[in-house]
């Protein structure tokens, strides 16, 4: 093909995709922007009910100029769920001479229409899980009478591109219930909604609607917008308040408002207690929360670890498969700076932003996987979700030592804050190139000597212990090496959440000191998982029916590095400026 006959053909392919835009546009009747470049998909959603279960009905119109021949994937592992295809049924073509063969891959299906086309395809999807909605069943579809939220992962199907492929996106909202609300990451209440950008941005996008209230603040094109429904301690208004604080201290921390629009959404969990959950996704994030939360360090620590993944990793280049590899950074250096960013918009003070430093450093001193390898970590991390805590804490480690070398190498002229902005400033200019451990340790030689960089080498990637520095940030925190108990549930912690059953109990373990017997039944619990300053509250099946019984977790105490304020007086300006 002569290069004349190639541009031709090029010309004659966005011919028809803006041909086939036209014409779908013009029957949805939705003023959508004409694409400019790139494959072409809409998505079509209409809700059902079905012996009074919540069902939508999913229609996908594409081109993307592939000969006639697109593989399609179907939901299926995300955030530790699997067979999320489950909950996909009627998955039908509807096109013209088009068919849907099925690969040796469950999950994807390879489309074929006639070259020059546009191929529809349609499928209804359902909640596939049964009970109350309760952690972990937020990571697959939620579906109820009077809600709906979904996210590209667990719920869409789509045609394979790569994550910095550009695509337009179209979607067509308008067959929602009218007193409907409607909040995805392309914008609220506008049932018409449009995307171009890179593919990755699409996979991570969020989709709500039903009985939630809507707020907004901000001004035109800088919008932070507050998607809630259910009744709670706190009013609507505390709640942004809240998440606006954290949300623009966080802004301000980047050098970043390229955020003409924010969504955050908030629903409550079938009950009173127990976890919380928060995700974030392309222009929003999620909280989950029980129905007697307030907005505890808790809740705000998870806002602000959240909402600082809206860069670190979203605004900082594609991450290659195994994502774990650079968990290590993109979780926990998030961790880090979660309580750090929290004191300093006042959220917490010196003395408790101290404490959750001690206890991350704790945490770390006691795993007994702390010198595992990074290769080794994502291996195990395929078998055993858990080993993920060992990053958070590792990767927060990491974190304070790193940013202690980075202050002392350019005396206090530059710290973590720097580099962090560098990796997003550099993906910025070069929004394809990967967020790999490589360019994470490239990037932070520039800020540290031969030495530090082997040191941060062996840290990283072979598992070295990580060094507990003096404090980075003030005058008045000492270091010291303290005795310091460790976290003893008394009992087998996997039968306990498994089957709420009490196994293996030990002798004169403060649980059973404080009355708890092998075999008996859990009732109920209250545990603050690692804190021994908390009692453990647990009722259990006795012979005169529920007894609660309470107990400090406290086991052995071993030597680890803790922060102290060398005086109760002096908190006040100890904090050098970031």
């Amino acid at each position: 093909m002569t290069k004349r006959d190639a541009i031709r053909q090029r010309r004659l392919l966005l011919l028809v995709v803006l041909t086939i835009v036209l014409r779908l546009n013009s029957a949805a009747q939705c003023d959508f922007l004409r694409p400019s470049r790139g494959p072409v998909l809409k998505y079509t959603f209409e809700p059902t009910l079905n012996d009074g279960n919540l069902g939508i009905h999913i229609r996908l119109d594409f081109v993307d100029g592939r000969n006639g021949t697109a593989e399609l994937e179907l939901p299926s592992d995300w955030a530790g769920q699997s067979h999320l295809e489950t909950g996909i049924r009627n998955l039908k073509a509807l096109s013209a001479d088009t068919a849907l063969l099925d690969t040796p891959q469950s999950n994807v299906k390879t489309l074929r229409f006639p070259t020059g086309s546009y191929a529809t395809v349609s499928y209804d999807l359902f909640r596939d899980w049964n009970g109350p909605l309760e952690y972990p069943k937020q990571f697959r579809p939620v579906l109820e009478r009077e809600f709906f939220e979904f996210n590209t992962q667990n719920a869409l199907l789509r045609p394979k591109f790569g994550p910095s492929d550009i695509v337009t996106v179209l979607f067509d909202w308008r067959n929602l219930p009218s007193n409907w609300k409607l909040a995805t990451s392309f914008g609220t209440d506008a049932h018409c909604q449009a995307f171009t950008g890179p593919w990755q941005e699409m996979m991570n996008a969020l989709f709500a609607g039903g009985d939630f209230r809507i707020h907004s603040v901000g001004a035109v094109g800088q919008q932070l917008v507050l998607a809630i429904r259910g009744q709670w301690p706190f009013s609507d208004e505390e709640a942004l308040d809240k998440i606006q604080k954290i949300i623009w201290a966080e802004r301000k921390f980047w050098h970043d408002e390229d955020f003409p629009y924010y969504l955050i959404t908030l629903k409550a969990f079938e009950g009173d207690s127990g976890s919380s959950n928060g995700s974030a996704f392309t222009n929003a994030f999620w909280l989950y929360l029980p129905r007697q939360s307030t907005f505890s360090y808790g809740i705000q620590n998870l806002l602000a670890h959240e909402s600082f993944h809206a860069w670190n990793p979203y605004k900082m280049g594609p991450i290659p498969e195994p994502s774990e590899a650079v968990h290590w950074f993109t979780e926990g250096f998030t961790v880090y700076y979660s309580d750090l960013l929290l004191h300093r918009v006042g959220s917490l003070s010196l003395a408790e932003y101290l404490d959750r430093v001690n206890r991350k450093l704790a945490d770390y001193a006691l795993s007994p996987e702390k010198n595992l390898s990074n290769d080794e970590i994502v291996v195990r991390y395929q078998r055993e979700n858990s080993i993920d805590e060992l990053t958070y804490i590792r990767g927060a480690a990491i974190a304070l030592w790193l940013d202690v070398q980075i202050r002392k190498h350019t005396r206090n002229k530059k710290s973590l804050d720097d580099f962090m902005r560098r990796l997003k400033n550099n993906a910025t200019r070069d929004p394809a190139r990967p967020l790999t451990t490589l360019r994470i340790l490239l990037t932070a030689d520039r800020y540290l000597d031969r030495q530090e960089r082997h040191h941060l080498r062996d840290l990283v990637n072979s598992g070295g212990t990580v060094p507990v520095p003096d404090f980075p940030f003030g005058r008045c925190v000492c270091r010291s090496v303290d005795e310091v108990p460790t976290f003893d549930l008394g009992f087998d912690r996997e039968t306990l959440l498994s089957k709420k059953t009490v196994a293996n109990l030990r002798p004169n373990s403060a649980a059973f000191n404080a009355g708890l017997r092998e075999g008996q039944q859990v009732l109920g619990m209250s545990i603050y998982w690692g804190d021994v300053s908390k009692p453990i509250r647990l009722t259990v099946h006795s012979g005169k029916g529920p007894q609660m019984i309470e107990y400090l977790p406290r086991g052995k105490s071993v030597l680890i590095p803790q922060y102290h304020l060398e005086n109760s007086g002096g908190a006040k300006g100890c904090l050098l400026s970031p």
